[in-house]
């Protein structure tokens, strides 16, 4: 018998928990529908504009989160950065996408720190989403517990750098070459990630690298094989 697991946090946690033997896991990372997510050419304005009819001026530059509003996705980390990061660029925008039971909790700290632009779109059909991972600058996963980090994947797959928290399944598959990694639970780390992102003008050096390194290793077809290969394994008795 073998155990699938989608990171190197979880293949620990079940060995951990289940008492299960390093032979008997195998980690196969999750796959993104490289159909839909894939890097699209964007109007940013006028994609903004779509949902806050108010914004009359194209960002300088747009920085996205999506995910459930909760403690453990570490939205309350970008906020406290977008201080930072606000004064360094004047010009800069941030998304805010998802829903959760932390919205008016997060929107109150958001409203403390006077911060110009930064907004909360609510949930998005996924149809919806390449078009912002696209626009973006840099997408933002800032968690303090994921086991695999599915969002960080499609940002990729879209050619958007990510910059993803040391937690959970994240440095597995974020480095250097696509993104950067801050210290987990560090609002003043991720904010200095962010800033030297944008610096760096890390989409342009990144983007193309991102969306080809998303579709190597991360294709649904990719994990397909992977998932029949050991199923075939196990049913020939080649495991054991």
């Amino acid at each position: 018998e073998k155990i699938i697991t989608i990171s190197d946090q979880v293949n620990q946690d079940v060995k951990k928990y289940y008492f299960i033997e390093d032979n008997k896991l195998i980690k196969i990372l999750n796959g993104v529908d490289d159909t839909l997510f894939k890097p699209l050419e964007i109007d940013r304005l006028k994609l903004i504009q779509k949902y806050l009819p108010k914004i009359k001026e194209n960002p300088e530059h747009l920085i996205t989160f999506v995910g459930k509003l909760t403690d453990f996705k570490g939205i309350d980390l970008l906020i406290k950065a977008a201080q930072k990061y606000e004064k360094e660029f004047p010009g800069i925008m941030t998304l805010i996408i998802g829903h959760g039971e932390l919205l008016e909790d997060l929107k109150k700290q958001a409203e403390n720190l006077n911060l110009k632009n930064l907004y909360f779109l609510g949930n998005l059909p996924q149809k919806e989403l390449p078009a912002f991972y696209s626009s973006a600058d840099l997408s933002i996963v800032p968690s303090r517990v994921e086991p695999f980090g599915l969002v960080a994947v499609e940002a990729l797959a879209c050619g958007t750098p990510v910059i993803a928290s040391k937690a959970g399944g994240l440095p597995d598959f974020i480095n250097q070459e696509v993104g950067r990694l801050f210290r987990m639970n560090d609002a003043d780390d991720l904010a200095k990630k962010i800033i030297l992102a944008l610096k760096n003008n890390d989409k342009e050096k990144k983007g193309e690298t991102a969306a080809k390194y998303a579709l190597d290793k991360f294709s649904w077809a990719r994990v397909i094989n992977e998932v029949l290969s050991v199923y075939n394994s196990v049913l020939s008795g080649e495991e054991s």
